[in-house]
């Protein structure tokens, strides 16, 4: 049988639920949803784009994820992107007035082969999982820019916020 040596103590049945509720409370704080921004700012590829930059500039968003008909996210527009996109098509002049959020769709469609990801998370999951999806992205030599948060973690669902690098950052300094 197994000897109980002078050093080692014994945690009662008892002990140890009541430590795991405890530790279960503390955890439940620290959950996706809690660490999210909420109500991220989203738009439609018909909206306009000098009306998108302007509320970003204002607002000091830098993305905006792009929702279909059903609110589900199908891109992350990001105004840097646009912006290294510019620079690097040299004559390129962006038509802002005219220019509709659709006329950069390769820009922002969401794309698992480019070095820049996106993933979803549901709204429940530690932020430890959360954490752990940044430092693969790392080690898979990829951008992880921002995790969607839904009601599951579905792609098929409306997001409820949204958690970036700078989130994690904040959150664990």
């Amino acid at each position: 049988g197994n000897t109980i040596s002078s050093d080692s103590c014994y945690i009662s049945e008892e002990a140890l639920k009541k430590f795991e509720k405890e530790v279960s409370k503390h955890l439940k704080l620290h959950t996706a949803y809690n660490v999210c921004t909420k109500n991220p700012y989203q738009i439609t590829d018909k909206f306009n784009l000098s009306d998108v930059l302007q509320k970003m500039a204002k607002e000091k968003y830098t993305n905006a994820p792009v929702i279909d008909e059903n609110e589900y996210v199908k891109g992350m527009f990001s105004a840097n992107t646009l912006l290294l996109y510019a620079n690097e098509n040299g004559e390129m002049v962006i038509d802002c007035p005219k220019s509709k959020i659709e006329d950069f769709k390769p820009l922002y469609e969401i794309n698992d082969t480019s070095e820049v990801i996106y993933k979803f998370i549901a709204k429940d999951k530690n932020i430890y999982d959360v954490n752990a999806m940044f430092e693969k992205a790392k080690k898979d030599k990829k951008r992880l820019e921002a995790i969607f948060v839904t009601e599951t973690g579905k792609s098929n669902q409306k997001i409820i916020g949204i958690i970036t690098p700078w989130d994690m950052l904040k959150y664990f300094s």
